[in-house]
């Protein structure tokens, strides 16, 4: 992956803190049915492995869980974050229900 100087970085720290203050990250997997990407909301456990362990939940309704992977993964972290919790949705407001999300 290029990534210009400027976007690089080499504090591992640094690197841990951007990462928390995104909160999110799209989880991006190889599969035999070709890439697929998720939205997920995530925790870094930065003690665990020797550049930090990211977590995060695929819901059952996501296909994502169930497809093989067949190398390796990206997490994609953006620094906005827009998140729309289900509360906002007008269902939810309306007749109590509420959307399938990440969170």
């Amino acid at each position: 992956m290029d990534t210009p100087p400027s976007f690089q970085f080499v504090d591992i720290a640094d690197l841990h803190q951007k990462m928390r203050e995104a909160r999110s990250a799209t989880l991006i997997t190889a599969t035999h049915e070709g890439l697929v990407g998720t939205m997920q909301l995530v925790v870094l456990d930065e003690n665990k492995g020797s550049l930090g362990t990211i977590y995060a939940h695929v819901a059952r309704a996501n296909p994502h869980w169930k497809l093989t992977s067949t190398g390796e993964a990206m997490a994609i972290f953006a620094r906005a974050q827009a998140y729309v919790g289900p509360s906002r949705y007008g269902t939810k407001q309306e007749r109590g229900e509420a959307v399938p999300t990440c969170g």
